[in-house]
């Protein structure tokens, strides 16, 4: 563990920089930061790496097994919100951090602001550019700052139970069109076709991602927020439509209540991510190998397919290591890898970022629960289709709270979801006015 200062302000500005052009900000930008210095002859490189994916450690020994040069010190750490990014940000003010940490797509641009993440373009890491699914890449680049390796996504399926459908005669709706036609199909049956969950504001902002709703980016020179557009119009009349023939049901997306629903039979279908699959496996086992599944739906079926994406993950390099190069080796040989990255995926990692999965042999896996499909097809077809231009915010995670706070009271009578979207790019453009960052809506 080595040591690193740096104040919140120069932080700002390393993220403003790289995303936001700083003649709109009215400062300077940070310079790149400086690679530490190589390893001298012989000297032993030990790096420490904080990470959430089950079996990790297994991974690391790998590595420490083919490279006694660069040893990994592995520290498992809780996921999200409440385990990883705190203890990170402590680290950061203490002035001791590890070498490398994981970190989800949505939390990234927030590290930044933090000024925990080292800059890998100076590094090289570009060279590596086309072994990423193109999205995934743009996920953390900020200017010409890249500030992480892509390591897993979560790209967006239908699952549902195909031995009702099968029995109903029923088809996975290929449209959203399709989609309404065959909940009201379902509702014959006393079951929901699916939850709109109105306790999940990133299922709505991946529903209006699909649909073409670029929420939130950046320009040249600044942030850009755009919730309150057409296609967001779109995507919420829709929802409420449904919401208001009691078509869906409203229950959140997880939790016993679901799983209980979904193991009833109650709720038929699920627009879920890749890693739901393990979900569902381990909470709803009693409908092992009644699964399946297929595309989203289309907005549009005769254009070019588009889907969305819930969650993702990647390994950033932490300003401070002695070693940033050696640690931006280990972070592309976990993620691109062909042995480790399926070794991953079959751990739980997620869907791979690596845009090559030809050598992965976890993705051609037959699964039983879904009565011997190769789901790994459609999520991957699914994570090519993923619109590039999103852009999470430094605020995201304020910005998802507001919109959490309205959707529950949605759900007990509130404001329509065209109402919550409206009102929320307004309490967004403040969050980013109160952190003195470059916006325009």
């Amino acid at each position: 563990m080595w040591t690193s200062k740096m104040t919140r302000r120069q932080g700002l500005r390393a993220l403003a920089g790289a995303a936001a052009g700083l003649a709109a900000a009215g400062c300077t930008q940070q310079p790149a930061p400086q690679p530490g210095r190589p390893a001298m002859p012989g000297e032993p490189v030990e790096l420490e790496f904080w990470a959430w994916v089950p079996g990790m450690d297994e991974v690391v020994a790998t590595w420490n097994r083919q490279r006694p040069d660069i040893q990994v010190h592995y520290v498992e750490v809780p996921a999200g919100a409440d385990g990883a990014y705190p203890k990170l940000y402590a680290a950061l003010e203490a002035g001791a951090v590890p070498d490398l940490v994981q970190i989800e797509f949505m939390e990234l641009p927030n590290a930044v602001l933090h000024g925990g993440l080292v800059d890998l373009a100076p590094l090289g890491v570009g060279e590596h550019r086309h072994q990423f699914v193109d999205w995934t890449y743009e996920q953390v680049s900020f200017g010409g700052g890249v500030y992480a390796v892509p390591q897993a996504s979560g790209p967006v399926a239908t699952y549902y139970r195909k031995d009702l459908f099968d029995e109903w005669g029923l088809t996975p709706p290929a449209t959203w069109e399709e989609f309404e036609r065959v909940a009201e199909r379902v509702r014959e049956h006393d079951a929901y076709l699916t939850t709109f969950p109105t306790n999940n504001a990133e299922v709505l902002s991946a529903l209006c991602w699909q649909a073409g709703s670029i929420w939130f980016g950046a320009d040249e020179r600044q942030w850009v927020v755009d919730v309150d557009n057409p296609a967001t119009h779109r995507v919420t009349a829709f929802w409420q439509r449904l919401i208001d023939r009691d078509l869906v049901d409203t229950i959140p997306n997880s939790g016993n209540a679901f799983y209980k629903s979904v193991q009833d039979g109650r709720i038929v279908s699920l627009l879920g991510a890749h890693w739901h699959a393990e979900v569902l496996e381990g909470n709803a086992e009693n409908t092992a190998g009644k699964w399946a599944v297929a595309r989203m739906p289309q907005w549009d079926a005769a254009g070019p397919v588009r889907t969305t994406n819930l969650g993702g993950s990647a390994t950033s390099v932490v300003r401070g290591s002695r070693f940033p190069s050696q640690a931006l080796e280990f972070a592309l040989w976990l993620n691109t890898d062909p042995a480790t990255v399926s070794d991953l995926v079959v751990k739980g990692m997620g869907f791979p970022a690596l845009a090559d999965l030809s050598h992965v042999a976890a993705m051609d896996e037959a699964f039983g629960f879904f009565g011997g499909q190769r789901i790994n097809d459609v999520f991957r077809e699914s994570s090519e289709s993923v619109d590039n231009s999103w852009k999470w915010l430094p605020t995201t995670n304020q910005a998802l709270e507001h919109i959490n706070a309205e959707l529950q009271g949605m759900a007990a009578g509130g404001r329509s979801l065209r109402e919550i979207a409206v009102d929320a790019e307004a309490r967004i453009i403040r969050d980013l006015e109160k952190k003195g960052l470059p916006h325009r809506s």
